[in-house]
């Protein structure tokens, strides 16, 4: 099992963008997913150095932590640290789920198609995060 935390605003995968380039279009991934893809993968190598790719089955558990919103009363912050306010905006957890799976294919595992269960959870806290574990079967 591994498990890292990814600090700052989790982040959704972002749709793929196209461009013309010499009379044809080309598609690219968003700067902004990218950059965050690589944030997945460093604190994953961090916290799994000598880590061998899993070959077999594989359950993932994300838990996204958001900043709390600033309209919110002092009782309501003070409730909010952890999961008793659910985080029902934009990321979706589908997009959440998408970058993480996505950005650590032939790190954690060959093909995120190895994945045969995932759960996504999305909170409020006062130190926004991302944190993965990771189990192999």
């Amino acid at each position: 099992m591994i498990t890292f935390t990814v600090p700052g605003k989790p982040l959704g995968k972002g749709r793929p963008r196209f461009a013309r380039a010499g009379g044809f279009m080309r598609t690219y991934t968003p700067k902004e997913t990218a950059d965050y893809e690589n944030r997945i993968r460093l604190y994953f190598s961090q916290a799994a150095p000598k880590h061998v790719l899993w070959d077999g089955p594989v359950h993932v558990s994300i838990w996204c932590y958001f900043d709390i919103p600033k309209a919110w009363s002092k009782k309501k912050v003070a409730d909010a640290d952890g999961l008793h306010w659910h985080h029902i905006t934009k990321p979706d957890c589908d997009n959440l789920i998408k970058i993480c799976l996505d950005s650590l294919n032939g790190l954690a595992w060959h093909d995120d198609s190895q994945v045969y269960s995932v759960a996504c959870i999305k909170g409020y806290t006062l130190t926004p995060q991302m944190t993965v574990q990771i189990k192999g079967v």
